[in-house]
């Protein structure tokens, strides 16, 4: 059956993929891959020859040539296996793109999951998996980045970051997001996977403790309604904390916010004493 099939293949660990994703591997003909070298080495590893398939590379820069080819495969009633060099093709990778122009022309979508990191980074996290958000890479751009952070709705939320942004961004959260919980998940289903969980505001105390190489995943809850509004009234608080009680403004940032004011109290009041 003419399809674009999406194949998940395991993050880390080879012994993770699934038993569909196997007999794929070794029937399959037609193969996309975000880097044709990665995917022969998956390939070899599982003892599966190459030799027979149509092995073409698909990446951020592949132009129309690139569909016009996949069109014609799908066409001719070929079932085509899209990879990338990880997990789901989907999740971080340019795979939505062609799955938004392969529905428009009235093919078959078809997967086959498996592991990914976020599920896993969420179920690792031990923060509340509901409601959760998975966000993609942090921006790069500071005020991007931080805009992004303090706008964060009530919930868990999932980032991917580079290991040599992840340190900077776990501190700029320290500052910019004190009372938000973490978890850093590092490595993933791999020898030398860890997770770190800890308070925003204690990222420094426990930095020399983390190893900052590798793939990672950073899971924040946000435990306020609408932190942004409660960032900027932040400094606001500081300024009449000394003229007034923490139950007073619990309530005056409770009809703001739309937080109960017990809450704010907590968080404003008992949390700052």
């Amino acid at each position: 059956m003419a399809s674009l099939t999406l194949m998940t293949l395991p993050i880390g660990n080879y012994a993770d993929i699934t038993q569909r994703a196997l007999a794929a591997l070794k029937d399959g003909e037609y193969f996309l891959a975000e880097d044709t070298r990665v995917f022969k080495d998956v390939l070899r590893f599982y003892k599966i020859s190459f030799k027979e398939k149509i092995i073409e590379s698909f990446h951020d820069q592949s132009d129309d040539h690139k569909f016009i080819k996949i069109f014609h495969w799908l066409e001719q009633g070929k079932e085509v296996f899209l990879v990338s060099d990880a997990g789901s093709p989907l999740i971080s990778d340019p795979a939505y793109p062609l799955i938004r122009k392969i529905l428009e022309q009235g093919h078959s979508l078809r997967g086959l999951p498996g592991v990914n990191s976020v599920t896993s980074a969420l179920e690792l996290s031990g923060l509340p998996p509901h409601p959760h958000t998975f966000h993609g890479f942090l921006p790069r751009e500071e005020e991007k980045k931080k805009l992004l952070l303090q706008g964060l709705s009530k919930g868990t939320h999932l980032f991917f970051e580079s290991p040599q942004r992840v340190e900077k961004s776990l501190w700029q959260m320290s500052e910019w997001t004190p009372l938000y919980e973490i978890s850093v998940c590092r490595e993933l289903t791999k020898t030398y996977e860890s997770v770190y969980r800890f308070k925003a505001s204690e990222f420094l105390s426990i930095k020399e403790q983390m190893v900052f190489k590798g793939e990672f995943v950073i899971v924040v809850y946000c435990p306020l309604q609408n932190n942004l509004k409660y960032t900027q009234l932040e400094k606001l608080t500081r300024d009449y904390m000394a003229k007034s009680t923490p139950k007073k403004l619990a309530k005056i940032f409770s009809e703001i916010l739309g937080t109960p004011s017990k809450e704010i109290y907590n968080l404003l009041g008992a949390g700052r004493k």
